[in-house]
């Protein structure tokens, strides 16, 4: 039950995010990578990607404000008897996984440069 409000709540939210919020400090890419609730539902920890901005920090805090917003209009749209309170994170785990890949890369480059 919980997994299922969890995609729910993740596919309600892009959509919210993308088309609903009409902030203008609220720009670049926004993607919900994952969602996780509490067991009692009370709490949903909501974890976004943002790229194409000046200032995620900025980015994030502005979505926290909104975040009265966001979850009324999820309201609507979730059948769920209670909406749970909205937690909203960054996800780095794409960036660090692109310093990783370059980290990497760059060991191979040494590697080849070594074997010559």
């Amino acid at each position: 039950k919980i997994d299922r409000l969890e995609e729910d709540i993740k596919y309600y939210l892009s959509n919210i995010l993308s088309e609903k919020v009409k902030n203008p400090n609220i720009d670049g890419i926004i993607t919900v990578t994952a969602v996780k609730v509490t067991k009692d539902q009370k709490y949903a920890k909501v974890y976004l990607s943002i790229f194409n901005t000046k200032s995620k920090k900025k980015v994030l805090e502005e979505i926290r404000k909104s975040k009265g917003f966001i979850k009324r209009e999820l309201g609507m749209v979730l059948k769920a008897r209670n909406i749970p309170e909205l937690i909203f994170e960054e996800d780095d785990s794409m960036e660090y996984g692109s310093y990783m890949d370059k980290v990497i890369e760059s060991l191979n480059i040494s590697k080849e440069n070594a074997e010559e």
